[in-house]
């Protein structure tokens, strides 16, 4: 099975009413080794967070879009 994996550029959107689109900014391993991804609003570029690969590819909270 092939292993899922995020790249940089990469949008995801939120699978809520609301459905922000993400962008993925850049990859970074946290103190314990746990990748994270740094992501930034499509609809608003001020607005980022970070979140845990996992989280990212849990088809129940997002989708890759482009």
């Amino acid at each position: 099975m092939k292993k899922l994996s995020v790249e940089v550029g990469q949008r995801f959107r939120e699978r809520t009413s609301w459905a922000a689109e993400w962008e993925v900014e850049f990859i970074y391993s946290d103190g314990a080794r746990i990748p994270h991804a740094r992501l930034r609003s499509i609809r608003s570029p001020v607005d980022a967070r970070t979140l845990a690969i996992e989280a990212l590819l849990d088809r129940n909270r997002f989708e890759r879009v482009a």
